[in-house]
Formats: C-alpha cells, structure tokens, sequence
C-alpha cells in the first residue's frame, strides 16, 4: 500500500517538474512570437509601460499551458499541482530577471497571482479533459 502512495507522489513530482520545463518553453516562445510581431510591425515599445503587458500575457499563456500538461501526466489534483507549475514558473521567471537587474515591486504581487491563477486554472482544464473516444 505505501508503494502505491509514493508511486503517486513520484508521479506528481514528475509531473510538476516536466510541466514546468513545458509552461517556460511556451514562455519562451511566446516571448518570441511577441517580440516578432512587434520587429515586423516597426513598433518598438521603448517605456517600461508597454512592455509588461505583453510579457505578462506571455507568462500567463506559458503557466496555463504548464498547468494543464501537470494535471494532464498526474491525473488528479489539477488545482493544486497547476498553481504549483504556476509558482515554479513564476519563481524561475523571477530568479532570472533579478539576475540580470529586473527590480520586485507592487506591479510582481500582480503578476505572481496571475501567474498561480492561470497555473490553477490550467491545471482545473487538464485535470477535467476527457480522453477522446475511439
């Protein structure tokens, strides 16, 4: 009976990790995709106000996304393991931006609840995904 319980909570843990790495990937190209646009389009933000905006769309599309791959591997749990993929990714997004100079103020208290909020409700959509039928 125990092995089953750490057998579950091995898949969690792997699942939080691997739908982490998915939910910055996506971030990553979202970002990507963004920057494009903006390059091809000639309209180059250059006021810290029009730049979070965007980057916070793109962090919450990559949380959601990693959310909803974490409740999808783990298969229960979607709420919880979805804002922890959304904790994670933000901490990382954090850690790398105050690494290079980004400074933590009022504004990253929004973008943390966003961030979890969209991890949440990523991993509530995966959890409840019903597999196709053949």
């Amino acid at each position: 009976m125990k092995k089953e319980g750490g057998n579950q909570m091995s898949r969690r843990i792997k699942a939080e990790i691997f739908g982490t790495v998915v939910g910055l990937i996506a971030t990553l190209l979202m970002v990507s995709i963004i920057s494009m646009i903006f390059v091809k389009m000639g309209i180059v933000p250059n006021t810290p106000v029009q730049k979070p905006p965007c980057a916070v769309a793109a962090l919450c599309i990559g949380a959601f996304i990693g959310g909803y791959v974490t409740a999808r591997i783990a298969k229960s749990m979607g709420l919880t393991l979805g804002a922890i993929c959304g904790f994670a990714l933000f901490v990382v997004i954090l850690a790398i931006g105050s690494a290079v100079g980004g400074e933590i103020g009022i504004v990253t208290l929004m973008r943390f609840l966003l961030t979890v909020t969209a991890g949440a409700f990523g991993g509530v959509i995966g959890v409840n995904k019903r597999k196709r039928r053949k």
